[in-house]
């Protein structure tokens, strides 16, 4: 899928680099990301940490849902928004296709961000993007989820503000 005519438009002038901390969203293909096999969530998560790791982007927060993903990201290192984006969506994509012997898109073109302005809206931000599988009927607590930030799993190593 490409972006619509005005895609590149809206896109002009916008600065999606280091310094700043992005709300992002990006839906999946297929609305099949948790209906795989676990290890398959498990591995999207660990490539968020690994990539994290790597000094690109400092980690706030994410949730990974059955048909999107979010995350609280602020670029590092001289990256840009659209290139954590790239690594975030081509790596995952390549370690899933490759644990499932499959080819082809995991990450639809494109994503969406909002810029994230003091600490009160990123502390919003947080809570709404860990609450996404309780506000879904997913979980009872926001802690049950496994594949976000909230979940024991996850909690200790985001990286604060």
């Amino acid at each position: 899928m490409r972006p619509g005519r005005g895609y590149s438009a809206l896109r002009k002038g916008r600065t999606t680099g280091g310094g700043y901390t992005y709300l992002v969203t990006t839906r999946a293909a297929i609305a099949r990301v948790l209906t795989i096999p676990r290890e398959v969530p498990d591995i999207i998560c660990q490539n968020l940490l690994w990539i994290r790791d790597q000094g690109s982007m400092a980690l706030h927060a994410f949730v990974l849902m059955p048909d999107h993903l979010h995350l609280i990201v602020t670029p590092c290192s001289g990256r840009t928004l659209a290139q954590i984006m790239h690594t975030v969506k081509g790596f995952s994509a390549q370690r899933v296709n490759s644990r499932l012997g499959t080819t082809g898109a995991m990450w639809q073109v494109g994503y969406h961000e909002q810029g994230i302005r003091g600490r009160e809206a990123l502390h919003a931000a947080i809570q709404y993007v860990e609450q996404n599988p309780l506000e879904a009927n997913l979980v009872d607590r926001a802690e049950q989820w496994s594949y976000s930030s909230a979940s024991e799993n996850y909690r200790d190593s985001m990286d604060s503000w």
